[in-house]
């Protein structure tokens, strides 16, 4: 455990206490990151456990690979179109065990990153007006 001077306890020194915090919890929770393609019937492209949250507007990377790791076929790019955190509401009941209630599932919808071919954007932007229809 890092050791931390007595000042940084104080109230006065929030930024110490949060330095302190950040220092001695190396352990994330882990979150189920579901991925589903935006313009296809939310068809489900992936799902896996997580540390990470990401942000709409950035761009996943969806790599298929063998079970020592290995690619298997070139990775797919997938632009975030939006994303859905579940957070337990108050009334929820705590879960077994006597963990906190906390987010568990994040949903992202994605769609074809088209910005690397230049091409394909105007098709790309036909084809989510007619999903739309």
């Amino acid at each position: 455990m890092a050791h931390v001077d007595s000042s940084a306890r104080r109230p006065e020194n929030l930024a110490g206490i949060l330095v302190y915090c950040l220092s001695v919890s190396d352990i994330r929770p882990m979150i189920t990151l579901r991925v589903t393609r935006h313009d296809r019937n939310e068809q489900l492209l992936a799902e896996c456990m997580s540390d990470v949250i990401p942000a709409r507007g950035e761009v996943l990377q969806l790599d298929t690979v063998e079970s020592d790791g290995a690619m298997i076929r070139p990775s797919t790019m997938w632009r975030i179109v939006s994303v859905t955190v579940h957070v337990p509401s108050l009334h929820s009941a705590a879960p077994h065990g006597g963990e906190p209630l906390r987010v568990r599932t994040v949903e992202v919808s994605v769609r074809p990153d088209v910005s690397l071919f230049p091409g394909m954007h105007q098709a790309a932007e036909e084809a989510l007006s007619e999903s739309r229809m």
